[in-house]
């Protein structure tokens, strides 16, 4: 590949956080003999998911992240524990890699833990940090409808709200309604966590 291109493919993966997918790429003008020749060189790792990392790009929980939303194509978000870490709110389990997608997208197969939904607010997904995430209100309530204990769900919401973080009462159309978010069943048949 010509020095302009691969500075093109890295600033774009820089973007976010290390990773590209093979489409992305494509729209760069990068072959698929190029993409597999990146590969075998060593400068571009296959995920699991399919999506594309860059070797220097150090491994972490951002990036996995981004590489769901990726293998996702861009369709769902960060949710539920995951997105509770996003915003920082207490007594999270660390590093937890969770999405949810639209539930008309269920049929797509993939590794991840993936939740689905049929309610979808229009404030209830945010951009944080470069990535699609559920906005604390419907993290809240989806961690809450999932079963977490009460004690947290207090101590976030209190923590939500003294950081700013919580829309005005009424705002957020998830916090008022159920949000009817179920686990999806992935690749392998068994349902997520």
């Amino acid at each position: 590949m010509q020095g302009a291109l691969v500075a093109a493919v890295l600033v774009l993966a820089r973007r976010q956080h290390g990773a590209v997918t093979a489409s992305q790429l494509r729209g760069l003008g990068v072959s698929a003999k190029a993409q597999r020749t990146a590969v075998a060189d060593g400068w571009l790792v296959r995920h699991p998911t399919g999506v594309l990392v860059s070797a220097s790009a150090a491994w972490s929980w951002w990036l996995e992240l981004h590489v769901g939303l990726l293998a996702l194509d861009r369709r769902g978000w960060v949710s539920h524990d995951a997105a509770a870490q996003v915003y920082r709110l207490p007594m999270t389990p660390a590093d937890r890699v969770e999405f949810t997608l639209p539930r008309a997208a269920r049929g797509l197969r993939t590794r991840l833990a993936v939740h689905t939904t049929d309610v979808i607010g229009r404030d209830d997904v945010r951009t944080v940090a470069g990535l699609r995430v559920s906005s604390p209100e419907r993290t809240i309530a989806d961690l809450a409808r999932a079963g977490a204990p009460r004690a947290r769900i207090e101590a976030m919401v209190a923590h939500a709200h003294r950081r700013g973080l919580l829309y005005p009462v009424g705002r957020s159309e998830s916090a008022t309604k159920s949000s009817n978010c179920s686990t999806a069943p992935t690749s392998s048949g068994r349902r997520s966590a």
